[in-house]
């Protein structure tokens, strides 16, 4: 098997110090297990006085010892912008994302590139396992926060996220984020659509394991319903660009009824102390955000 070269995109802020620690040591064993060549390329999406820190993070854990490792500013606090510079800036082919608040197994790069290496493949995405705090509502914790349920290894799937994917650039037909979700979120679904669409296939790599420490003032039921109903939003916004919606008043209605048809379907599972509970209020509030737009911006 031939193991090409893999560069590795994180995108931090001030503020995620302990984070990005933890990330860079677990990154460091993941480097060490894979046999081909690798780079990291870290994104300042804050401040430009907040590079030295970075720097002294990243000189604290000798990630450099096993990989080439450079920081990079983003010119605005826009995390498409900030993708887009690590698609452009990246040196190899192979582009690997990993959110900042997440960590890898040691074989995590071995199995995307694995995973990758059918001939029909573009891109590749792997599970994010969420961590959650102790006191974290059981609603949350079995909303299959990262759409990982009922996905099988090898299986060609719809869409992804940026937080534990591979990425053939040669591949991708119009390697661009749009910036107008920058803030809002969805940027990453709006990119696979338009690819998917355009002729790009993402397969799903079971073994390439992420995890994520969800913080405590994530983990409540005020910013998930907020995070399910942007992303309701998004998803409007995204097949309304497309064209995908060819009634926008019927669009609304169906989602209103489907977003009251499963509330009452969750609150009785919620009672039963049913896993299913935080899918349902997952689907409700979801379909709620395509009509009603949240106050607040999940980014900036």
């Amino acid at each position: 098997m031939e193991h090409r070269p893999i560069s590795v995109g994180v995108i931090t802020i001030q503020g995620r110090e302990n984070a990005l620690e933890k990330l860079l040591a677990h990154l460091k064993e993941s480097f060490l297990h894979y046999p081909g060549k690798c780079e990291l390329v870290i994104c300042n999406n804050s401040d430009q006085s907040y590079i030295s820190r970075i720097e002294e993070i990243v000189t604290n854990t000798n990630v450099r010892e096993c990989c080439a490792a450079r920081i990079i500013q983003s010119s605005e606090n826009n995390i498409a912008a900030a993708r887009n510079l690590l698609f452009t800036e990246s040196t190899a082919r192979l582009l690997a994302f990993i959110d900042d608040d997440e960590y890898p197994t040691e074989n995590w790069l071995v199995e995307l590139a694995k995973a990758i290496g059918n001939k029909d493949t573009h891109v590749v995405a792997g599970p994010v396992i969420a961590n959650y705090p102790t006191t974290t509502p059981d609603w949350i914790v079995n909303s299959d926060l990262h759409n990982t349920e009922n996905r099988e290894d090898g299986s060609r799937i719809p869409y992804a996220a940026t937080c534990n994917l591979l990425i053939d650039k040669q591949c991708v037909p119009q390697p661009v984020f749009d910036v107008d979700y920058g803030r809002s979120g969805g940027s990453d679904t709006e990119f696979f659509i338009r690819n998917i669409q355009a002729g790009m296939i993402v397969r799903w790599a079971s073994d390439a394991l992420v995890y994520e420490d969800v913080d405590s003032t994530r983990a409540n039921t005020e910013y998930m319903i907020r995070r399910f109903m942007t992303q309701g939003q998004v998803f409007r916004r995204i097949q309304t660009l497309h064209e995908k919606i060819p009634s926008q008043f019927l669009f609304s209605v169906k989602a209103l009824l489907v977003g009251i048809g499963c509330l009452p379907i969750a609150g009785t599972l919620l009672i039963a102390n049913r896993k299913t509970s935080g899918q349902w209020l997952k689907r409700a509030f979801f379909n709620f955000g395509k009509v009603i737009k949240p106050s607040k911006l999940l980014y900036g």
